[in-house]
């Protein structure tokens, strides 16, 4: 977008809910991105040479990490007098000024005032430096609330969830395979699955599963349901997935992660989800399986026992890591 004096393009709208937003960059306009509500994590995104970078209304609840400010006017504005935003691991450069507000790790080059508050004089001056920890809002002690404002104790970091060699928060962006060749892929329905939702698909994605390892190819599940009857191993997750349970599953567990992750890379799960009941098709209607917040010791329906767990990492694992899941 353009970059002039008076510009008036908006680049995204987001949508109110709880969302994530990954791997962006925006290039020029006036407001680039506005949240008009609602809870928003950001990763890995950038804003270049644009008149405002967030723009956060109504109550907005912000946890950002790796967020690049590069010659924006306004990096981050408040019409908020509810909600919260989180800066961590991220960086403004040569901007003219930048609820409750957390900066924690955050690099600046180049910036007038840091934190300004609106027809107030800086709260947080600019200049070139990192800062460390430092907030200011409101906040809940020992249940006595108050107004706080000035440096605080960074979170503690443990090295196993750091960047090799750095105090940086690992985080890794969710695989492209553009670098990869169609013939290296293995297509689920291809390889012998139905993905309706009705045919067991056990053994045929099992048998595509060992394929691909055989051949150390990519196997892509295509748009579908797959019914798996006897599931214990049968399928390794990657991302874009939604895993639910179909009627009674007492002891049932959605994910097991076994992987033992070398030190270069991790068992990574990109926007996967679990869902246990309350869809179509999971056989656990409210009629059948109603709720019974009024009764002490409701009676127990076989037909209405869940799974038992979404996700266990076994103790042999190592290097996982969870984004948007």
């Amino acid at each position: 977008m353009p970059t002039v004096e008076g510009v008036q393009q908006i680049g995204l709208m987001g949508g109110e809910g709880e969302v994530f937003y990954s791997d962006l960059v925006f290039n020029g306009g006036h407001d680039r991105f506005i949240i008009p509500g609602g809870q928003s994590n950001l990763r890995n995104v950038t804003f270049n040479g644009c008149v405002t970078g967030l723009n956060l209304q109504t109550s907005t609840t912000v946890t950002a990490q790796g967020v690049a400010f590069n010659g924006c006017s306004t990096a981050i504005q408040m019409f908020i007098a509810t909600g919260a935003v989180s800066l961590i691991e991220s960086s403004l450069k040569n901007s003219t000024a930048a609820g409750s507000l957390i900066l924690e790790n955050v690099e600046y080059q180049n910036v007038t005032i840091l934190v300004q508050l609106v027809g107030k004089g800086a709260a947080l001056a600019g200049g070139t430096s990192t800062i460390v920890g430092w907030g200011q809002g409101n906040k809940l002690q020992d249940n006595i609330a108050s107004n706080f404002s000035g440096s605080l104790s960074p979170m503690k970091r443990p090295s196993g969830f750091l960047q090799p060699g750095s105090q940086k928060w690992f985080s890794q962006a969710k695989p492209g395979y553009e670098s990869l060749a169609v013939k290296l892929f293995i297509s689920a329905r291809s390889a012998g699955t139905s993905g309706d939702g009705l045919t067991d698909d056990t053994a045929a994605l099992k048998a595509a599963i060992f394929v691909a390892v055989a051949q150390s190819k990519v196997l892509f599940l295509d748009h579908g349901s797959y019914k798996l009857a006897n599931p214990a191993n049968a399928e390794r997750l990657n991302s874009s997935t939604v895993l639910g349970t179909q009627g009674g599953t007492a002891s049932a567990i959605l994910i097991q992660h076994n992987l033992a992750s070398s030190t270069s890379g991790v068992g990574g799960y990109w926007d996967v989800y679990t869902r246990v009941g309350r869809w179509e098709g999971s056989e656990l209607p409210v009629t059948q399986c109603p709720t019974t917040p009024g009764v002490k010791k409701p009676p127990v329906n076989a037909n209405c026992v869940a799974a038992f767990m979404s996700m266990h990492i076994t103790k042999s694992a190592t290097r996982a890591y969870l984004e948007n899941c």
